[in-house]
């Protein structure tokens, strides 16, 4: 199963042949804003380009590792579910203590999602925008993600994250 934080989704006919998005730069610093910094990135890029002090490449699988501490999450989104899941075991021992996630709505529809809003989210919120997610050369891709996104925070700070 793909571990890129940067697969966000399918590309259209005629985007691109690659199916890698990578988060932009400013949604990064929106997540650092709100949790003070990132300690892993469990599906980090080729360039670990999230600021945190710990990256999980495709090649190192986040899903066979622990995770801990404050987590920068944006995971493939064909397999968000299991993602989601595993985020939740770490976050109900406590090793996690905060996370943000970026998601598809549509990705709410699962059952790894459903455990994940029920018992270890604080908060959502939708984007009332599309964006341009960035390309494997890291520069932004042409067109803006064609489903609504949105963040998932988990833990103790919810009007911050608000």
């Amino acid at each position: 199963m793909p571990t890129r934080s940067s697969w966000s989704y399918l590309p259209r006919k005629g985007e691109t042949d690659s199916d890698q998005r990578y988060t932009p730069q400013w949604v990064l610093d929106l997540v650092v804003k709100v949790m003070g910094q990132i300690d892993l990135d469990p599906c980090a890029d080729p360039l670990k380009r999230v600021p945190a002090a710990n990256h999980f490449t495709e090649e190192d699988n986040g899903l066979e590792r622990a995770w801990g501490g404050k987590v920068f999450l944006n995971p493939p989104y064909s397999g968000c579910a299991t993602w989601f899941k595993h985020l939740c075991i770490y976050a109900a021992t406590g090793a996690v203590t905060e996370a943000i996630l970026l998601v598809p709505v549509t990705a709410m529809g699962s059952k790894g999602a459903r455990m994940l809003m029920k018992q270890t989210a604080s908060a959502v919120t939708i984007f009332d925008r599309f964006f341009n997610f960035l390309g494997e050369d890291y520069q932004p891709l042409p067109f803006k993600s064609p489903i609504p996104l949105c963040l998932i925070y988990v833990g103790e700070n919810t009007d911050r994250f608000l």
